[in-house]
């Protein structure tokens, strides 16, 4: 975990939340979101670059977005993060890379996830949205005056960080293995019950190792999340090399920016017989 503290670590968060989304939608130079990244410790380098990795997952980004956002950049296509960003699919290993190419990791992430989350901000989100964090101020404020605020609450000092933020972020961290990152959402006396198997997992540190052990060769899709209030259900599709297709359907209680409550149900698809009698009334998917 980054800093001395789990407060310091969400500030940070917050901070870079801020920033991020300032840049991708033209609110803060990419110039000034760079010189603050560069401020940080090394430690806070490699937490932030974690966290944008999860950005950028988040917005879906193509191998196009990744050449356009190279390119808005700056950074030689021929560098480590300009390259593997711009594979199909992107590879997000960047915090495996030397320290000394983390600013330019960030510069390339931060660039991509502009594109991508400025077409997500036209169609998904055209109208409509409620999220926070695209309806930022339109004056950005140095990162450096934040003082210490209540966990989930977002950068701006204006509301909580969004339950289906909490949710979507917890998928993306979990597909990209960043234990410390999923830690980092889950409160510590959490309950997430497994009715199917009869299981229920007591802690958030008992969450994530139960996530972090179970054995190699998945991977996540979210299907779906929706949201009311601090209620959020999901959907997610999980293949298991040589194993099994796996879904999820889990329902999910998020107070002050923290997961505190859940009940998954898991199934593998085609495991559950069809019965003749309904044979009439329904048809194969």
């Amino acid at each position: 975990m980054w800093g001395s503290s789990s407060e310091e670590g969400r500030a940070l968060a917050r901070q870079a939340e801020r920033v991020v989304n300032e840049v991708a939608q033209g609110l803060r130079t990419p110039e000034d979101g760079t010189a603050w990244f560069t401020g940080l410790s090394a430690a806070g380098r490699h937490a932030v670059l974690r966290q944008v990795i999860g950005y950028a997952m988040q917005a879906h980004i193509t191998a196009e977005d990744g050449r356009e956002g190279v390119a808005r950049s700056g950074v030689k296509r021929t560098a480590n993060p300009a390259v593997m960003i711009c594979m199909d699919p992107p590879r997000y290993g960047f915090t495996g890379l030397p320290a000394d190419e983390h600013v330019t990791a960030f510069r390339v992430l931060v660039s991509v996830f502009s594109v991508a989350d400025t077409r997500r901000r036209e169609t998904h989100c055209k109208g409509t949205c409620g999220h926070s964090w695209h309806n930022l101020p339109t004056t950005a404020e140095s990162p450096q005056s934040d003082g210490p605020r209540a966990s989930g609450t977002h950068p701006t000092g204006t509301s909580p960080m969004e339950p289906s933020r909490v949710v979507e972020a917890l998928w993306d961290r979990i597909q990209a293995r960043d234990w410390d990152g999923v830690a980092e959402l889950v409160a510590e006396d959490a309950v997430v019950e497994w009715p199917v198997s009869g299981e229920r997992i007591v802690g958030g540190g008992n969450y994530v190792a139960v996530n972090r052990e179970y054995p190699e060769g998945w991977s996540i899709r979210v299907l779906r999340i929706v949201a009311d209030g601090d209620e959020v259900a999901s959907e997610v599709e999980v293949p298991h090399e040589g194993v099994a297709v796996f879904r999820a359907a889990s329902f999910w209680t998020v107070r002050d920016g923290l997961i505190v409550r859940g009940r998954e149900y898991w199934t593998s698809l085609g495991t559950d017989p069809r019965p003749e009698w309904r044979t009439p009334f329904v048809e194969p998917m």
